[in-house]
């Protein structure tokens, strides 16, 4: 389940900002029921900059033979020191998207491995000054 600020997903949910930019709202087409989950940028802006201080961002094709998949790592990208101040921004064009990973089990337990957030590649340049790039042979 994807949401994204661009437009409502097949459950007819999005994203938008509220109160200034200060604030992130799961959101529904069904009026009835609105906004249902928030995140405040600042702890957004706060996590980012703390879980990419420093990142490895690897590149990698994938090839099977005789049933069996191999992987050969072929680039490596390195960035630092996000733009914090661009977060809202990336999420307002749908540059970056919230996943939400709901599985429901044989014995009917229902859980979510989320929310994830993701960032289209051609963000990159827009959250992370200059990167440096790899090249593996």
């Amino acid at each position: 389940c994807t949401l994204s600020a661009r437009s409502f997903n097949s459950q007819g949910l999005s994203l938008k900002l509220n109160n200034g930019n200060t604030l992130l709202s799961e959101f529904s087409s069904n009026q009835s029921i609105g906004n249902y989950a928030s995140y405040s940028i600042d702890k957004l802006q706060t996590v980012l900059k703390n879980k990419h201080s420093e990142t490895f961002w690897v590149k990698a094709e994938s090839k099977k033979i005789d049933g069996k998949e191999f992987i050969r790592f072929t680039e490596i990208e390195y960035t630092k020191s996000p733009l914090i101040s661009q977060l809202p921004v990336l999420i307002n064009d749908g540059s970056i998207t919230i996943d939400h990973l709901i599985k429901k089990s044989v014995a009917g337990k229902i859980s979510e491995k989320g929310p994830l957030f993701k960032l289209e590649h051609s963000g990159l340049e827009s959250l992370f000054p200059k990167s440096q790039i790899f090249q593996l042979s």
